[in-house]
């Protein structure tokens, strides 16, 4: 998919309601992640205090659970690779972001709110007034 920074005007075309759509889809996912994420780290504190050696050698309590963050750090360290080449091409403001959010909150996060961003930038981009 390449990205035209052409501006344009008219009615919005499907795509361009899509993309709108799906910028309020994103910012949604990372508010409801940014609010699950914290009240489970709330719930653990609650639970054990703030123990964080607790906290992150249950990360690797067992067999499933130490693969699912191996597995969760590779998508990390792709989604980050991948933000920052698309970071050159979009010039999306405040991409940086979602490296400390990613860490401190969770990729569940930071990916979706990257995404908004991004597709925010996009839209401005291309000129489409926000609706609603």
């Amino acid at each position: 998919m390449t990205h035209s920074t052409a501006r344009t005007s008219g009615p919005k075309t499907p795509q361009r309601q899509r993309t709108r759509t799906l910028e309020w889809v994103m910012l949604a996912l990372a508010i409801i992640s940014f609010v699950g994420l914290n009240a489970s780290a709330i719930g653990f504190c609650i639970q054990h205090g703030p123990d964080a050696k607790l906290f992150f050698t249950s990360w690797f309590a067992n067999w499933p659970s130490s693969q699912l963050f191996g597995d969760i750090g590779v998508v990390l360290v792709a989604f980050w690779v991948w933000a920052i080449a698309d970071h050159r091409r979009t010039r999306t403001p405040y991409w940086w972001l979602l490296f400390p959010v990613s860490i401190l909150v969770g990729i569940g996060c930071g990916i979706p709110l990257y995404l908004w961003l991004r597709e925010r930038q996009l839209r401005l981009d291309d000129g489409v007034a926000p609706s609603g």
